[in-house]
């Protein structure tokens, strides 16, 4: 019984660990990736100087990694759109509001 819960408790340790990886990736993508039209490639190269980085590689699949870096690019694309809106709907035009779905194809005319 003492082994089971043991090994149950290296398997959250690890499970911790690969968290703690990811959240460090997650904030190195933050960092690094801050213009939408940034492309994977051009984004590995300027994070491969840092060792969250490595040990992302070493943890996480190209998959993983690429699927975070998208999520990074649909957050920074949300924020641009949810600035725009408050832009314009702070000009006051009258009778006029602006709401997301009017910018539905904007992510794919700025990639």
């Amino acid at each position: 019984r003492e082994r089971g819960e043991e090994r149950k408790g290296g398997k959250s340790g690890k499970r911790s660990r690969r968290d703690e990886i990811i959240d460090d990736y997650k904030a190195l993508l933050a960092e690094t990736v801050t213009d939408p039209t940034l492309s994977w490639s051009e984004a590995k190269d300027s994070m491969r100087q840092d060792r969250r980085y490595d040990k992302a590689a070493d943890e996480l699949s190209r998959h993983e990694r690429e699927d975070l870096f998208d999520e990074q690019i649909e957050s920074i694309l949300k924020a641009v759109q949810e600035k725009m809106l408050a832009a314009l709907n702070s000009s006051k035009v009258e009778g006029v509001t602006w709401h997301s779905h009017d910018f539905k194809d904007v992510d794919a005319k700025l990639l």
